[in-house]
This record gives C-alpha cells, sequence and structure tokens, in this order.
C-alpha cells in the first residue's frame, strides 16, 4: 500500500517540526497508532453536564457511541479536516481576536452563554458576523484591531496557533 502525504505537510508540537517524508515507516506508524488510539481516546471525553443524571450505563453507552461515531469518521475521512477555511492572518485575524473579544464580554454581561462544543466554532463565528454586521461596531472593532495590530509590530506572518501552545 502506499500513502500519499499532502504536499507542505510539516508535523508541530511543542516546539518540534518534522517533515513526515523525511521519517521511516516505523515513525510513520508509530504515529498513525498513536494518533488513532489518541483520537478515539479523546472523543469520549465528556463535560460534567453530558453525564449528571445519568447511571453508570448511561454514560458508559454515551461514550460507546461517541467512540464509534469518531471511528465511523476515521474510516470516512471526515476527521482531522479544516473547515474553517483558510488561516486568517495580518489585521483580519487581529479583527476576528477583538470580534470575538467583545462578543465574549456582551454575552458575559448579559448573562447569556455563548456556544459550546461540537460546531460551537461555527456558531460562534455566526454570532460575531451578525456583531460585526453594524458599520459602527465594525469600524469600533477595525480601529482598535488596528491599534493593537500597531502595537504587537509586525505579525503578518505570525503563527498564532503555535503562540498559544
Amino acid at each position: 500500500m502506499t500513502i500519499n502525504i499532502p504536499d507542505g505537510l510539516i508535523l508541530k508540537a511543542h516546539g518540534f517540526e518534522v517533515n513526515p517524508l523525511d521519517m521511516n515507516e516505523k515513525a510513520i506508524a508509530y504515529l498513525l497508532q498513536n494518533g488513532f488510539s489518541q483520537s478515539l481516546t479523546d472523543s469520549v471525553a465528556l463535560a460534567k453536564k453530558d453525564t449528571e443524571g445519568k447511571s453508570d450505563d448511561e454514560v458508559k453507552a454515551l461514550k460507546a457511541e461517541k467512540m464509534q461515531k469518531r471511528f465511523d469518521a476515521i474510516c470516512a475521512g471526515e476527521v482531522g479536516t479544516r473547515v474553517g477555511g483558510p488561516r486568517v492572518v495580518g489585521i483580519d485575524k487581529f479583527v476576528k481576536l477583538v470580534a470575538t473579544e467583545w462578543v465574549t464580554a456582551w454575552a458575559a454581561s448579559k448573562g447569556k452563554k455563548l456556544p459550546s462544543g461540537k460546531g460551537s466554532a461555527e456558531k460562534l463565528a455566526a454570532i460575531v458576523a451578525g456583531y460585526m454586521a453594524n458599520p459602527d461596531r465594525a469600524a469600533k472593532v477595525r480601529a482598535e484591531a488596528e491599534k493593537r495590530m500597531a502595537d504587537a509590530g509586525n505579525v503578518e506572518d505570525f503563527d498564532f496557533d503555535v503562540a498559544a501552545e
């Protein structure tokens, strides 16, 4: 069997980087097994609200269902794909950051909960888009984003995901 590794894929974690094309078969097999096992393990993480009031058997069944869904998604090639579109950089990254902060602060001040869990990123993006639909708000957000970007210096190519590790 031949596996095609996407062009430009660089594995990154905790400041380490490696091109999988530079790795031998044993290393690739290890990563596949470890990633498969970790993904299934991660799939059964439950929040307290998911288990409250449920018996041990109900929790066990819920975990089995979640693990089956993850397994099916892995086999269908639906896991690990970026659904949010291309990475946002530069001023757009700062606009998104400021708008999300302000929406979060607004929600907290009103005692409202923002979406969490599966699909929450898309739901939050829709809320932020609605917030930014108001031209006055959008102008204020952009002004704050421009100020923050100027304060941060030139970060056009800065990788915010790596910085968050």
